[in-house]
């Protein structure tokens, strides 16, 4: 099938860092929700886990280390800005309300824009 985008192509080798990180997000969300985990509420009432703020680092850490000039937002976090004039999104984790063989669902998404344009997604 064919798509037209008036989007310029996303960087093939950003894309395919960001797939990289969120699976390895993915696995650790994994390992954690199935494991033995604690929550507490925030200021503003929402429920934060540990492996929500372990994902969180690990991506913040990894998107240091291969690209220190862009920014971050995420929700454990908070906005760190950056100089290339492209941020990375953290999504928080969709879960309902704890994964289980059974059916349980958890996802990730990281985003890349640039100028509030959407470049990329995992």
């Amino acid at each position: 099938m064919d798509y037209a985008f008036d989007a310029p192509p996303a960087d093939r080798e950003l894309l395919d860092f960001a797939v990289r990180l969120i699976s390895r997000a993915g696995q650790v969300s994994v390992k954690g929700f199935f494991g033995d985990w604690h929550s507490r509420r925030k200021e503003d009432g929402s429920e934060v886990t540990e492996v929500d703020e372990a994902v969180e680092e690990l991506i913040r850490a990894e998107l240091g280390r291969r690209v220190p000039e862009d920014g971050v937002f995420g929700e454990e976090g908070g906005a760190t800005s950056g100089t290339s004039g492209r941020r990375w999104v953290i999504d928080p984790p969709s879960t309902a309300p704890r994964p289980s063989p059974a059916g349980g669902r958890c996802s990730r998404t990281i985003s890349l824009t640039r100028t509030s344009t959407v470049r990329l997604s995992a």
